[in-house]
């Protein structure tokens, strides 16, 4: 038996009442279900973190006890994967929603750290994540590469404006481009939406967001990979991981060296899907995409 550490709030809510769930992924700190109705819960180990769906759990190492065809069920508090059972309670509950109401008359502030974001995101970001499309000159990188990053051009640009002026053609539009493109679990274009969307709340205050950043979710959805998906889903809800909280709690106090430390941070998030959120989210502050 091992016990949950901390659980994300919208997943303690949906476990009152779950569906038939199944393994998606396995890996050595993390493992994700994704249930009938395309809900994801991600296990994970402490240094990845809370999330959006997260459930913390202590050491051990997910691929030694799961497997693709392990079963999971949900039974009094306890989820079962295989013959790894796992107590649900007492666990810590994590708010993933930030309070973005904090950013009322903070406009200074994202104004401010949009520089310090962008030096990290050049300096550190993997040249073949979507840091090109807010950056100046071209680098390096493979033919396939060089070809996603000119297919999401036009459309980053156009969900840039679809955002800022609530332009709905230009949001679903954009985001039927971007769905699904790149490669791995959640691709760059998703991930730079998703940035893009929590760039929204921050600039907004959390207020007057949820359509447009539902027709962002909305039309992707279909078009991506169930984990990227998920994340979409949550950025519209203004919600995120702890990393992402850390770097807005940093940018609302002006902290420079916590807000280069935070971006680090999210930068390390998988081979490019941390740089190319970060991307999004910078690209709206300073309204620009390549």
């Amino acid at each position: 038996m091992v016990g949950a550490r901390s659980i994300a709030s919208p997943t303690l809510d949906w476990l009152r009442d779950p569906k038939p769930a199944r393994v998606l992924h396995v890996f050595k700190d993390a493992c994700n279900l994704i249930a009938e109705d395309g809900e994801i819960l991600s296990l994970v180990m402490p240094t990845i973190g809370d999330g959006p769906f997260n459930i913390i759990l202590g050491p051990l190492e997910f691929s030694d006890h799961i497997s693709a065809e392990s079963a999971v069920s949900f039974d009094k508090g306890q989820i079962r994967i295989g013959a790894l059972e796992i107590a649900l309670t007492p666990a810590q509950v994590w708010q993933p929603r930030f309070d973005w109401e904090s950013f009322r008359d903070r406009q200074d502030s994202l104004s401010l750290s949009a520089g310090a974001l962008r030096e990290v995101l050049v300096k550190v970001a993997p040249v073949d994540s979507f840091v090109q499309l807010i950056r100046s000159g071209e680098s390096p990188v493979r033919e396939i590469e060089a070809q996603i990053l000119l297919s999401a051009q036009e459309p980053a640009r156009f969900l840039l404006q679809g955002l800022l002026r609530g332009d709905e053609e230009l949001c679903r539009a954009s985001a039927r481009k971007l769905a699904g493109l790149g490669a791995g679990l959640t691709p760059d274009g998703d991930d730079f939406m998703m940035g893009c969307i929590l760039a929204l709340w921050a600039c907004w205050a959390g207020e007057g967001v949820e359509q447009a950043v539902n027709w962002v979710s909305l039309e992707a959805g279909p078009r991506t990979t169930p984990l990227a998906a998920a994340w979409l889903r949550a950025a519209s809800r203004g919600e995120c991981s702890v990393r992402w909280h850390d770097l807005l709690q940093a940018i609302l106090i002006e902290n420079e060296e916590n807000i280069r430390s935070a971006a680090r941070a999210i930068i390390q998030q998988g081979h490019t899907s941390g740089a190319s959120a970060l991307a999004g989210f910078t690209a709206v502050l300073t309204g620009e995409a390549q």
